[in-house]
């Protein structure tokens, strides 16, 4: 496991210490928190003897993208739905095309297609994940990646929370002494707290303000600076927001000096091609 020091400039006069855990260096398709969720539901798929996989995610779902590729590599039948249309299919859903999955567009309610799909999952013999690998499978392949990890020189631990999936498998793995931060961005924060409670002791919940997934030219400009700067690619939806928000806690003395932080990179580079201005920020993406 990869981690690195994030040599911004501006660390070394608020005195503190960061360093990045590289989960996007794990693998150039796999990368990031995604591929440790999938361990987790790829063994129950095992030990079960289903018949596929089904699950579903947006048109530019990094889960979909990953598990497509799982799949082609293990030779395992995949049915993704997607909110949308077959009429313009983006460069992700392209990807899992080719990777032999099949897309089931639907419209409407997300979670009344999900209840949908999931029951006809289980009467194919299919195993059915919930979107962003979301559930127990899921957090325990999270966990026991992080069960072996020395954490204990970080008073401080810091990661994205999309479904919460990351963020509660880690918890079950992280000592109480270190505070663990979750960075969520203009997602439901309250239902996601509730699926937290009493799995830590010190856990410190961060709901930024905005509306989830909005890409403004600031943003841009933070993860373009940010690579030239430090070399860390960032996506837009959870780590540039995730580094930004700590950045800016940092810069406003809103942290211990001297402390030690680790940030978490989850990785979900690939849906930066989603946003022009920074499909071709990082060589693995052209």
């Amino acid at each position: 496991m990869h981690v690195s020091k994030w040599l911004k400039p501006e660390l070394s006069n608020a005195g503190l210490q960061a360093d990045v855990l590289r989960l996007d260096l794990l693998h150039p398709i796999l990368s990031g928190n995604k591929w440790l969720k999938l361990q987790g539901w790829l063994q129950t798929f095992t030990e079960k003897k289903y018949s596929g996989i089904a699950s579903i995610g947006g048109p530019w779902s990094n889960h979909l993208h990953a598990l497509a590729y799982a799949c082609h590599q293990a030779g395992i039948p995949l049915s993704a739905h997607v909110k949308g249309n077959a009429e313009n299919p983006t460069a992700m859903l392209m990807d899992c095309m080719t990777w032999g999955a099949e897309i089931n567009y639907y419209h409407g309610d997300t979670s009344a297609h999900a209840g949908l799909a999931s029951k006809e999952a289980e009467a194919e013999n299919r195993l059915w994940i919930p979107m962003g690998g979301d559930g127990l499978p899921g957090e325990q392949g999270v966990t026991e990646v992080f069960h072996r990890l020395n954490l204990s020189s970080y008073e401080q631990i810091w990661v994205a929370v999309g479904s919460g999936t990351t963020l509660r498998g880690m918890l079950k793995a992280i000592p109480p002494t270190i505070t663990v931060n979750g960075i969520s961005p203009g997602i439901n924060h309250s239902s996601l707290l509730t699926t937290m409670q009493g799995l830590h002791d010190n856990l410190v919940f961060h709901p930024l303000q905005g509306r989830f997934g909005k890409i403004t030219p600031e943003l841009i400009q933070f993860i373009s600076d940010c690579y030239t700067e430090t070399a860390l690619p960032l996506d837009a939806i959870y780590t540039a927001r995730l580094f930004g928000y700590w950045l800016h806690l940092a810069n406003n003395s809103k942290l211990k000096p001297g402390s030690r932080h680790l940030l978490v990179h989850t990785g979900g580079l690939q849906g930066n091609r989603s946003v022009a201005a920074l499909a071709n920020l990082y060589p693995a993406l052209q």
